[in-house]
Formats: structure tokens, C-alpha cells, sequence
């Protein structure tokens, strides 16, 4: 592969990591040029996450794998950025800059659209959020699949290990509170209507 243009060497290596970033370990630990091309910023902006959507717990700063997630997030992996932003906001008590780092990153993976709308409306941007929201469940086109998106969020939140810090009590604002739960939704069963109510109250709950 030495012998070969270094775009076309980079975009090997990139596909070899289209299905988790594990693939790429035996080129870390090989030759100087192979640790070059697998440690590239075209490479890792691209490879899967997978195993660490799988479990979240590995982003932490006391996991082996943290050096190379790092690395990730410095070549602006999408899934990366939205992992840290979890991070950030449920472990460090920092949604604002959670909030920045959504932003920077567009709305993939979907876990990191609808986390944008929770930190917006938990930080007291509350016409955003809703309007966020609105574009993420259009977008998934189904009900369901959005609040199972939203769960997900939850349990990465879960498995980063969430610090009670409380810092959004003072922010938190949900401008038009859903009546529907007066009758039939809770916060273990959701409408369209009342989701992003209820994930917010958790987050305030844990976060």
C-alpha cells in the first residue's frame, strides 16, 4: 500500500473502519505508515463508532479506548461530538458547551438532533426546542422511532454515569405544558405532544 497515492491509500483504510473502528487496530499497531494512515483525520471523521454507541461508558476519561476517541473528536467525527456532548452536559455539569459542540456538528447521528432540542429547552431556549424537535420527528418520519431515538439518548446518558449537579433548575422552561398527560400520557408513556416534556423532566431529574 506504500507504493500507492495517498488519497486512494486513505480511502482504503477509511472503508476498512465503515463498520466499527476495531477494524483499524491491527494498522495502529503495525508499521509507522500504517499508524499514519489509520490515525489519518480523513479516516477517523469517518470510521464507525459503533461498539462505543453500544456502550457509552468507554468515552469516559478512564477508559483505554479515551485516547483514541479523543482522536476521533479532534477530526470531528460526528458521533464523536454528539458522545461528548452527553458527556459534557450529564457528567460535567457543562450543556452550554454541549449545546456549541451540537451545533458544530450537524444532525447525525439522530441521537444528536434530538439532544439538541433537550439541551435547548433545558437551558431555557424554549422556542428553539420546539422547533427543533418538530424538524427531528418530521425528519425520522415516525413517532415511535423519534421517542426510541430519545431513549437511547437516555441510556448513553445512563451508562456515561450522570453527576446530579442541578444546574438547569434556574433554566429549564417548558413555555406551553401539555395537557395530555392530564388524562392519558406519563413519563413512561408519551405522546407526539408531551415527549419532549417528559425526556426534559428526566434530564432535570438526573442531570
Amino acid at each position: 500500500m506504500e507504493k500507492l497515492d495517498i488519497n486512494i491509500a486513505l480511502d482504503i483504510v477509511s472503508r476498512v473502519g465503515e463498520d466499527s473502528f476495531k477494524a483499524l487496530g491491527g494498522m495502529l499497531l503495525a508499521s509507522k505508515f500504517y499508524h499514519y494512515l489509520a490515525s489519518h483525520p480523513i479516516v477517523l471523521n469517518n470510521v464507525s463508532l459503533q461498539p462505543f454507541l453500544a456502550d457509552a461508558s468507554l468515552i469516559n476519561e478512564d477508559s483505554i479506548y479515551r485516547p483514541f476517541f479523543r482522536l476521533c473528536l479532534d477530526s470531528l467525527n460526528p458521533t464523536a461530538a454528539y458522545l461528548e456532548s452527553i458527556r459534557l452536559a450529564a457528567k460535567l455539569g457543562r450543556a452550554e458547551d454541549a449545546l456549541r459542540l451540537l451545533y458544530s456538528s450537524g444532525n447525525s447521528p439522530p441521537q444528536a438532533w434530538f439532544s439538541r432540542a433537550l439541551l435547548e429547552v433545558c437551558l431555557g431556549f424554549y422556542q428553539e426546542s420546539i422547533a427543533t424537535i418538530d424538524s427531528f420527528i418530521s425528519s425520522i418520519g415516525s413517532f415511535r422511532q423519534a421517542d426510541a431515538i430519545g431513549s437511547t439518548v437516555f441510556k448513553h446518558i445512563m451508562q456515561i454515569g450522570p453527576v446530579k449537579i442541578r444546574s438547569h433548575a434556574n433554566t429549564w422552561h417548558y413555555g406551553d405544558i401539555p395537557t395530555c398527560f392530564a388524562t392519558r400520557c406519563r413519563i413512561d408513556r408519551r405522546c407526539r405532544q408531551c415527549f419532549l416534556y417528559w425526556f426534559s423532566v428526566m434530564y432535570l431529574l438526573l442531570c
